[in-house]
């Protein structure tokens, strides 16, 4: 059976890979798995994200499909009976679907899984055995390095990549590492959308103009960034469901007042979704927030964050007075001490 499902698995599948199609087999033997336990597929297709499901029979199970090209996703196993939703299952583990036949085995449980018929999924348990021992960011961006370095030819170092870079990627350290990736890789269907948004990173650089943009005020008013040139802008992307957006609401109005006689303003872009307009007006009035406000209403398809390349919020661009970005992602203390040594 099969149904689309929403945000909550917008986390959990980071993307597609591969500009290749064909139909694949997934077959799994785990242990002595049979009903009531059922295995669970979830993956990412053309902004749909869809769940399969299949009960186990003497331990084993088998899914298939069709992909335009290879997807990573999500593979489940409930081993017991329970109404909980199946992404807070334990027995998980992140899987590629690729053209072929794919084979997964193991005693007990998914995790210890091995994998036959399938390239990307070796590259990928190689990847993540090398995780395993990891303590600290630092040491997991090192073996991400790694591993693209040494892996230039797999999709899985693309993966490998948007990890090492986060979701706020910076294009000085992370293009080179792109660049080096081989031409099939950086042609696939996920490797063009990666060079498309490092290509919007590159656009709102520290030192670049800020790409100009119009969208609406909350009395259906064109505003166009362009016209606040001659002051300096905090570009400040959010939304009224957004709950880390509205703690830092508070230091941006506090800034505000503070700097707001003194050539400085803030520009709002809100992501809230197309039924949310009572929500955004209502969050504006109670966090206080006293500067224009604009948005789409078009949750993260905002025309305004696309171009910006907005995958997270809250995060805001710091523009001077010329319309060039002089800050990026400036939170808490580290926006007053900027703000602080400009005016």
């Amino acid at each position: 059976m099969k149904k689309s499902l929403h945000a909550l698995l917008f986390i959990l599948l980071p993307g597609a890979i591969l500009a290749q199609s064909g139909k694949y087999t997934l077959t799994g033997h785990i242990g002595n798995a049979n009903a009531p336990g059922i295995a669970y597929l979830l993956y990412s297709s053309e902004g749909n994200y869809i769940q399969d499901s299949t009960v186990p029979s003497n331990g084993t199970f088998v899914f298939k499909g069709t992909l335009d090209h290879p997807i990573k996703g999500t593979l489940m196993i409930k081993h017991w009976s329970s109404e909980a939703h199946p992404s807070s299952y334990a027995d998980k583990i992140q899987i590629y679907l690729e053209k072929g036949h794919i084979t997964l085995t193991s005693p007990d449980s998914l995790i210890n899984a091995t994998f036959t018929g399938s390239s990307l999924n070796k590259d990928l348990r190689d990847l993540q055995t090398a995780l395993k021992p990891t303590n600290s960011q630092d040491e997991r961006k090192a073996i991400f390095k790694q591993f693209i370095q040494q892996h230039p030819s797999s999709e899985v170092s693309l993966f490998a990549l948007k990890s090492y870079a986060g979701v706020v990627p910076d294009y000085a350290t992370t293009y080179p590492l792109f660049n080096s990736l081989s031409q099939k890789v950086k042609n696939s269907y996920d490797g063009k959308h990666y060079a498309d948004q490092l290509d919007k990173v590159k656009a709102t650089s520290i030192g670049a103009t800020a790409p100009d943009f119009t969208e609406n005020d909350v009395n259906g008013q064109p505003v166009k960034l362009s016209a606040l040139r001659g002051k300096y802008v905090l570009v400040d992307f959010w939304a009224s469901w957004c709950g880390p957006c509205r703690a830092e609401n508070p230091n941006v109005v506090k800034l505000y007042d503070q700097y707001k006689d003194k050539n400085f303003t803030v520009l709002g872009v809100s992501l809230d979704q197309p039924n949310g307009r009572e929500k955004w007006i209502k969050a504006i009035a109670d966090d206080h927030l006293e500067w224009t406000q604009v948005s789409d209403l078009a949750f993260w398809k905002n025309k305004a964050a696309e171009l910006y390349g907005v995958k997270a919020i809250p995060q805001n661009f710091l523009l001077d007075p010329n319309g060039k970005i002089i800050g990026k992602d400036l939170r808490g203390e580290a926006l007053a001490n900027k703000l602080a040594s400009i005016l």
